[in-house]
Parts: structure tokens; sequence; C-alpha cells
């Protein structure tokens, strides 16, 4: 008759419970490098994701803020990570992530920070799902060209959500380090300023298409078909400008009447994106033309209401 350790097959049985929770718990996602992870003092909050109207913040990184577990290299951004400290799921409309770069170490005083920003990922509608004390990953839709000896302006907006209860940790450190601005259907407009910085991570690729000057200036003009497409109301129009220069970008209907203005003045050398509202347009078919220099080129879109 064979007789059976009970003791012993209830302990290797949590053995391997035990083993499977620290497997999973190893595999959660993590970034490359991240900044003030677990500092001591961080506290929650619900911008920009968990505001049913919209919302947008901006963040400073200064130079040498990415320093877990080691300073992050210069590179392109593929990723970015936020530590968040609650279970929720939430659906978000019009969400927008941009970035910049600049040598300026606190935000512009009771304004919106309005150097050049890169839109780098969107999405007309996404579900983002948040897990407490995990971070939360953005895989971007295009690299950032990322220079470690400059501040990094990171961007984010969204003109609807579906919970108030979706927080991430920040930490309060020194200067204007964050801009929150309101949204009215997608309008936004300054709010106010504080020293928050958001707990963020991010997966940087040093060995291709590195640009050391850290901005990614193009090698040639481009105007990008807009986007969302068709879209309502607004839609969002990249292009890139090789070299410094006046630049005008123009909206006309079908049977050719200016519809509105986008551009239309100097700019240096670098990549834009600039939104057109069609809100109180008519669904239709409508054209963008930019000029750069020798540089023309049009490009159809579709409003549909």
């Amino acid at each position: 008759m064979k007789t059976y350790n009970i003791l012993g097959f209830k302990n290797a049985t949590l053995f391997l419970v035990l083993m499977f929770a620290l497997v999973s718990s190893s595999m959660s996602q993590q970034p490359q490098y991240y900044n003030h992870h677990q500092n001591a003092g961080s506290t929650e909050n619900v911008y920009p994701f968990a505001i049913p109207s919209g919302k947008e913040v901006q963040w400073l990184f200064l130079a040498g803020d990415f320093n877990q577990p080691s300073r992050m290299p210069s590179g392109n951004i593929t990723a970015i990570y936020i530590y968040m400290t609650n279970t929720v799921s939430n659906t978000l409309t019009s969400l927008t992530v941009k970035m910049g770069l600049s040598t300026i170490t606190s935000l512009p005083t009771g304004a919106i920070y309005a150097g050049q920003l890169d839109t780098v990922y969107y999405r007309a509608s996404v579900t983002l799902n948040a897990v407490v004390n995990e971070w939360m990953s953005i895989t971007l839709d295009r690299p950032f060209a990322y220079n470690n000896t400059m501040s990094l302006i990171l961007d984010i907006s969204q003109c609807a959500a579906t919970t108030t209860v979706m927080f991430l940790r920040q930490d309060s450190v020194s200067g204007v380090r964050r801009t929150y601005i309101n949204a009215a259907s997608c309008f936004f407009s300054y709010g106010a300023q504080d020293r928050s910085v958001v707990d963020l991570g991010l997966d940087v690729d040093t060995l291709v298409g590195i640009q050391p000057l850290g901005y990614g200036i193009p090698y040639v003009y481009r105007l990008a078909q807009n986007y969302p497409n068709p879209f309502n109301p607004s839609t969002k129009i990249a292009f890139d400008i090789p070299k410094a220069g006046f630049v005008n970008m123009v909206v006309y209907d079908l049977p050719g009447g200016e519809v509105a203005t986008l551009v239309n003045e100097f700019k240096q050398a670098g990549k834009y994106d600039v939104d057109f509202n069609g809100l109180n347009l008519a669904s239709g078919i409508y054209f963008y033309k930019i000029t750069a220099g020798d540089f023309v080129e049009t490009k159809k879109m579709l409003l549909i209401k």
C-alpha cells in the first residue's frame, strides 16, 4: 500500500505558487531608465488621464533626471512608462503625446510652453490599463531623438476620459516643472503650474539613427497625411523642413476657397505639427497646401460629421 507525504505535497504546491508569483512579478513591464521612482514623499495625481472633459499636462525633465539605474544616454526614445498607483481601465479620446528638447531649467511662468514639440503618439480612441504600483507603458508611433545634455519637455493631452480615478505618481522638485491646461470641447487653455514631475520611465535605442544634436533635424522637406483622416472635428498635420525659412500652410475647400491659414511665419529647421479644427465647417473634402522655399505640396483630407 502506497503512502503519501501530504505535508510535503502542500509545501511543494506552496513553493510552486510562490515561484509563479515571483516569475510573474519579474515579467512586469520595466523601463530601461527612470527618474524619481519610489522617492520618499511621493504623491498621487489624476492629471491628465482621469478628467472626463479632457486635460493637457506639460512636464519638464532636466538633463540628468533619468538616472536610475544609471544615467540615460542620448539616443532614440521608443517608449514611455508612467508609474500608476491604482488598478483601472480608462478609454481616452484624442490621446496625444508630444516631446521637445530645450536648454530651459524651468517652464515659462504663467504660460503654456510654446517651443517646438514633436507629436510622437496619437490615438483617436484608446483604452489604457493601469495596475497598482506598476509601470504603464505607451509605445511611441515614431522615435524621438533625445540629447541627454538637454531638458526634455513631455506634453500629454486627451479630450475625453471614462474615469476620474486613474492615479499616477509624482514628486515635488524645484522650479516650475508642471503646467496643467484645461480643456473644453478639445480646446485647451492655461490652467496653473507647480513643482510636480511625474514618475517617468523611458526606453531608448542607442544603436541606430542617433542624431546627437538632439532634435532630429530632417534631411528633406515632407508634408505628412493628416491624422486622423477622415476626422471630426479636429486633425493634426505634421511637416518637416530641413532648413530655416518662411513657411505658409493654407486649407482650401473643394471649390478652391481659402478656409484657414495654419502657418504663415518664419520657422527654424525641424519637425512640426499643427492642429486644424473643422468644428464650424460642413462635411466634405478639403485640401491643405504647404509652401516652404521651393517646396510646394498639397494633400487631401476628409471631414465627416
